[in-house]
């Protein structure tokens, strides 16, 4: 079954209001490795509104210019600059950033845990042609995914598509 237009529609349209407005405030919610603001959720509704083809580039430079932006809002709006084609942009946000995650998991509020979150940053390494930090985080996801570990249907999930997003772009993968 397709989704339909205009649901799509209305949906970005509501993003992308509140994208524009959207404003850093010291809100956070607490998990195991600390506070996370929700400056997260701001930089993956910026993702999925470049995903959607109605970036808010306002909102996104806006971002960008932040300081003491969390790691993981930083890499998620790399992302929403690489799909829309600005990978230099995308690079200058995280060219200093490290590609691995101190180890966790929160059975709440994000569902995150340190592997999602490595594959999130696959993923924009896959879309910024990165492959060389990409191939590291590719090899680390596939012997986490490989082991015996429990892991949430998100972690899973987000898995799967950054190795398939990594597999779909790179050339040196062998099998």
């Amino acid at each position: 079954y397709a989704v339909p237009d205009g649901l799509i529609n209305r949906l970005l349209k509501y993003q992308k209001q509140k994208a524009n407005n959207w404003r850093k405030n010291n809100n956070s919610y607490s998990h195991p490795h600390g506070n996370e603001s929700y400056e997260i959720i701001q930089a993956y509704r910026l993702y999925t509104l470049a995903m959607g083809g109605k970036p808010a580039l306002g909102a996104m430079n806006r971002m960008k210019e932040m300081e003491n932006l969390s790691i993981t809002a930083r890499w998620r709006l790399a992302g929403a600059y690489a799909i829309m084609g600005k990978k230099d942009v995308a690079k200058s946000i995280i060219e200093t950033l490290n590609t691995t995650v101190p180890a966790y998991k929160e059975m709440y509020s994000s569902y995150g845990s340190s592997v999602r979150d490595e594959a999130m940053i696959l993923e924009i390494l896959a879309l910024i042609d990165s492959k060389l930090k990409a191939k590291k985080s590719f090899d680390r996801i596939s012997k986490n995914l490989a082991s015996e570990s429990w892991y949430s249907t998100q972690t899973t999930a987000y898995s799967l598509l950054a190795l398939s997003k990594y597999i779909g772009v790179s050339s040196d993968f062998n099998g």
